[in-house]
């Protein structure tokens, strides 16, 4: 007596006429996934392709932290609060981008010393007070943009409804 087995492929399997099975692959999601809570985030779903992107684009996102926010001031009030959930959900970025504007504000700020010691030596040289200037110019901006970027980690840390 000769058995004949059956090969079991799970419920997406279907029987052809000689019997066996075939895989059929499950119907594409029609809705994007909702993280569930505890879930762990990543970055948004508009993150860049490395190889489609320029390096100054590669480097302004690298740098620049807000393009990982919506706007939580506009729409309606659904639409407002999904916002405010998205900026919640990306604040946990925030501090590496903290930690870069601080790696960049201490070296424009080691620069612009030793340029300004530097030209102090011998007789000052307009160039070297200039670039001296523009370096305490971008020292400035990386402040500028530690305490907005610190600000906007703390809100969003601390206050839980969306108002």
């Amino acid at each position: 007596m000769t058995q004949q087995k059956k090969r079991i492929s799970g419920r997406d399997g279907t029987e052809a006429r000689d019997g066996s099975y075939a895989f059929v692959a499950p119907a594409a999601r029609t809705r994007p996934h909702r993280p569930v809570a505890g879930e762990p985030q990543s970055l948004p779903a508009q993150a860049p392709d490395a190889g489609e992107r320029s390096f100054a684009e590669l480097l302004f996102l690298v740098m620049w932290p807000f393009w990982l926010f919506r706007d939580a001031s506009r729409g309606d009030r659904l639409a407002r609060a999904a916002a405010y959930r998205h900026n919640r959900a990306m604040r946990v970025h925030l501090p590496g981008y903290i930690l870069r504007w601080t790696v960049g504000a201490g070296l424009a700020f080691g620069l612009m010393a030793a340029v300004e010691s530097v030209a102090g030596l011998g007789e000052p040289s307009s160039l070297l007070l200039l670039l001296a200037v523009g370096l305490g110019i971008v020292f400035a901006g990386c402040l500028c943009v530690l305490l907005v970027t610190g600000y906007l980690y703390l809100y969003l840390s601390r206050n839980d409804d969306a108002g």
